[in-house]
């Protein structure tokens, strides 16, 4: 009976040893270049993205791969002289489908969802006024991007998010970012 048990174990455990290895997790950190699109003198806000990710292997050539990110976005203005800075902070959740055409080298695409952290508004010297009330609290982003898994873990990732819906309450500003990203996968 013991002898069963032990078989029994073993080949329980050996199959979750073998399923693990299709999951893989981690931390992610980069860089995001964001601006808004159709804005006259719309210059770029430089932020930071940092989060977790975990993707599922489905076979060979094919994963999926959730994300929670934070991410620094937003947009600057010099409209007449007038220097504006819009700061949307985001915690984002994206959803990609991985597509891997050789070795490590995988095309990206799918969406995410963000809920808005933070919105301010700087005039000129002035203070950082708050935009919350002017902006939408949920967001939506089209991404697509390329991305190289390294065997030994590490992950090179370059992606541009689209919006998919306005900024704010009462106006179509939609925006736009780029995103470098370092990953670690466990």
């Amino acid at each position: 009976m013991k002898k069963i048990l032990l078989s029994i174990l073993a080949v329980v455990a050996l199959s979750i040893t073998t399923q693990a290895q299709t999951w893989g997790f981690g931390p992610k950190v980069g860089i995001t270049f964001s601006s808004a699109n159709g804005v006259e003198g719309s210059k770029m806000r430089v932020g930071v993205v940092a989060g977790a990710f975990a993707s599922r292997w489905i076979n060979d050539w094919f994963a999926i791969q959730g994300e929670l990110l934070y991410s620094q976005q937003g947009y600057n203005t010099k409209v007449a002289g007038v220097s504006e800075k819009y700061r949307l902070d985001y915690l984002t959740m994206p959803m990609l489908a991985k597509f891997y055409v050789m070795d490590g080298l995988n095309f990206e695409a799918g969406g995410q969802i963000a809920y808005r952290v933070s919105a301010k508004q700087k005039l000129a010297e002035a203070d950082f006024l708050s935009l919350k009330q002017k902006t939408n609290r949920f967001h939506a982003d089209l991404i697509f991007g390329v991305s190289y898994d390294f065997d030994f873990g590490l992950i090179l990732e370059g992606r541009y998010l689209l919006s998919a819906n306005s900024v704010g309450v009462n106006n179509s500003i939609k925006t736009g970012a780029l995103q470098f990203l370092v990953g670690w996968r466990f």
